[in-house]
């Protein structure tokens, strides 16, 4: 089987800060020592207690820890192998890390604050294939509503908001979201 990441000795840490120069008082290990591979193909499931770090390894996989909190320390290894050779995910910042994210997508345990109020769920949906690809318009409604009805919503159902659906409706859509752009990796966090 071909390898499609490695994660070696993982460790994200997150700063405590405090006094009235809110300087850094202490850390909380929110991974301590994770490693693990995936092969293509396979199915890997990370099982753990509420608040042992299952979440936050999905998050350091996509790269976005460093977006969400100010001074998370993210250490080891996240490879990436894919078919020009191998990256490491985790040395990379956020513009040398859009390549990859048409591989590599995740489903938020979320799906509510996750999904931009504003936007129509077609528009949601559609977001990623206008970023990364170069699909003209009509081909990315098309798209849209192919992946609508896969995740069991009807075309129609693109006009509307996140906020006139279900909790697992708008689960769907998070994964139609997530499919978008045919990731050959796709982060559940559930």
């Amino acid at each position: 089987m071909e390898k499609l990441l490695e994660i070696q000795d993982l460790r994200v840490r997150f700063p405590v800060v405090g006094g009235v120069l809110a300087r850094k008082i202490a850390e909380v290990k929110a991974v301590d020592g994770v490693s693990f591979e995936l092969n293509q193909g396979e199915t890997l499931g990370l099982v753990g207690e509420s608040g042992c770090g299952k979440s936050t390894v999905g998050r350091a996989i996509v790269n976005i820890l460093r977006a969400m909190s100010y001074g998370v320390e993210i250490t080891g290894k996240i490879v990436y192998h894919h078919s020009s050779g191998a990256v490491d995910l985790a040395a990379l910042g956020r513009s040398q890390m859009r390549p990859y994210r048409t591989d590599i997508q995740m489903i938020f345990q979320d799906p509510y604050s996750s999904l931009n109020p504003r936007m129509t769920v077609g528009q949601i949906v559609e977001e990623p294939l206008k970023i990364h690809t170069k699909y003209p318009q009509a081909e990315r409604k098309e798209k849209v509503a192919w992946l609508l009805g896969k995740v069991g919503l009807s075309s129609e159902q693109g006009n509307r908001y996140p906020h006139e659906f279900s909790g697992g409706q708008r689960q769907r859509i998070g994964i139609a979201r997530a499919l978008a752009t045919h990731p050959k990796i796709v982060i559940a966090d559930e």
